[in-house]
């Protein structure tokens, strides 16, 4: 048996649930018979286009992790020994904090059927475990973990509450949760406007198939180019205001490959949640947690509480 398994085995219920262990890895969803209409987008989207292993990409150290930890003034999101991230995605950061912190165990949980590759890519890792399930169910037992991180995961389910549940749940006391979520911008009539013409593509793109987003994106992209990104670029060297450049939806947005990923990310959803700040923060206080943070940025909502 892997020390990848029997670390697992210690943090999960695996006994009740029909799983598959395979070498590396537990697959909690495998055995599933059904996924309703927005488990089976997701899983489509994510979990067999935008994180496949043809589509890893090289990125900084710093990604995901330090943008939540920016966006809460340096606040630490990642306390004690042990680490949940729930929506791995590429395991861009478990993967390079586990290697740095090799004295902490790292798990990262994915919906996607990427999770294989992961476990096989990042198997000499002995510190980084990797398990399939499901953010709305972990196949966690309660009180095992330290910290969950989750970047951009929740607003995505059919239930952001019951992710901060179950995320309350599986944390010990004065454990932590960090998340980013997608915030409603209704401050902000640029960005409101990109929601508004995003919800109207979305009643379109919810009815071609995955297998097609990346072509759709790539035809619309020139538009949402010149709605959104160039402006912005012209903005950002006319002032040094990066409240007004920022403004703009996809206003790191050059050329069309730039944005692709992110029209496709909100696009081909099934769901996108969408929280003003006292939302966002209702969430937090609703599941049971303390010493809530909550900031808001250009980008979105972060936020951080304590069980």
């Amino acid at each position: 048996m892997s020390i990848h398994i029997e670390k697992l085995r210690e943090i999960t219920s695996h006994e009740n649930n029909n799983c598959r262990i395979y070498e590396n890895y537990i697959d909690f969803l495998e055995s599933k018979k059904e996924f309703n209409s927005i488990e089976k987008r997701a899983l489509e989207n994510w979990g067999e286009t935008l994180h496949d292993k043809s589509e890893q990409r090289v990125l900084p150290f710093e990604y995901h992790y330090h943008t939540i930890r920016s966006a809460l003034n340096g606040r630490s999101i990642l306390n004690g020994k042990v680490t949940l991230d729930i929506g791995c995605g590429e395991g861009t950061d478990i993967k390079s904090h586990a290697k740095k912190y090799q004295d902490k165990t790292f798990f990262g949980l994915d919906f996607g059927t990427n999770v294989d590759y992961l476990s096989s890519r990042d198997r000499d890792i002995k510190n980084l475990h990797y398990m399939r399930g499901d953010a709305l169910n972990l196949p966690i037992n309660s009180n095992t973990i330290d910290s969950v991180v989750s970047y951009g995961v929740f607003h995505h389910t059919s239930s952001p509450s019951k992710c901060m549940n179950e995320a309350y749940r599986v944390l010990k006391k004065d454990g932590t949760l960090a998340i980013y979520l997608y915030k409603n911008h209704k401050e902000m009539p640029l960005k409101y406007f990109g929601i508004i013409c995003e919800n109207i593509l979305m009643k379109i793109t919810s009815r071609i198939p995955i297998s097609m987003a990346k072509a759709f994106c790539y035809l619309i992209s020139p538009i949402a180019l010149l709605l959104f990104s160039y402006p912005s670029l012209v903005l950002k060297i006319l002032t040094k205001n990066e409240k007004i450049w920022k403004a703009f939806p996809l206003y790191w947005g050059t050329t069309p490959k730039s944005i692709i990923r992110d029209l496709q990310d909100r696009l081909f959803a099934s769901v996108n949640f969408r929280y003003s700040l006292d939302e966002f923060y209702n969430l937090f206080k609703d599941a049971g947690f303390k010493e809530i943070e909550v900031q808001t940025t250009p980008a979105g909502n972060y936020g951080i509480g304590k069980k």
